[in-house]
């Protein structure tokens, strides 16, 4: 049932994003405009999906189902996709949204993509809500407990 309602929601947000994209690459669309429409309606749109896939996951997860997969995934592409996805938001609100990963950090391991994205987003998507001025800065450091 759950995978049911996830692919027909999903169906019609892959075109709408289709869509996007297509206007992105319309040369006769105004870089202006794509900044301040197309790309935020495409990073909502992407929000939008991963929260369609977040209700599929706790579905498998009562069903004792969910599946985890491992690749090898880098940090800081991750860490860029979240501040894509919410940066709009931040600045509508008036907060300023950064990240720092520093230089001495290993940024490549084998992980799940997609939980990787979604413990990132939430963190982020949580500072936020409960952010009303200021600055919110997704910093990533070694802690002094990496092993080799």
């Amino acid at each position: 049932m759950m995978a049911s309602v996830s692919h027909e929601l999903r169906t019609p947000l892959n075109g709408s994003m289709s869509m996007l994209e297509c206007a992105l690459e319309d040369h006769k669309i105004k870089p202006e405009s794509k900044e301040e429409y197309i790309i935020p309606a495409l990073n909502c749109s992407h929000l939008l999906l991963h929260l369609i896939n977040d209700i599929l996951d706790y579905g498998q997860m009562n069903h004792q189902a969910l599946k985890l997969t491992y690749f090898t995934v880098d940090v800081r592409k991750v860490v860029k996709e979240v501040y894509e996805l919410l940066v709009f938001k931040a600045k509508r609100r008036g907060i300023d949204l950064f990240t720092e990963i520093a230089p001495e950090v290993t940024t490549s391991f084998k992980t799940d993509p997609n939980r990787l994205m979604q413990i990132i987003n939430n963190l982020v998507g949580n500072a936020l809500k409960f952010t009303f001025e200021g600055y919110i800065k997704i910093n990533i450091e070694n802690n002094g407990t990496q092993k080799n």
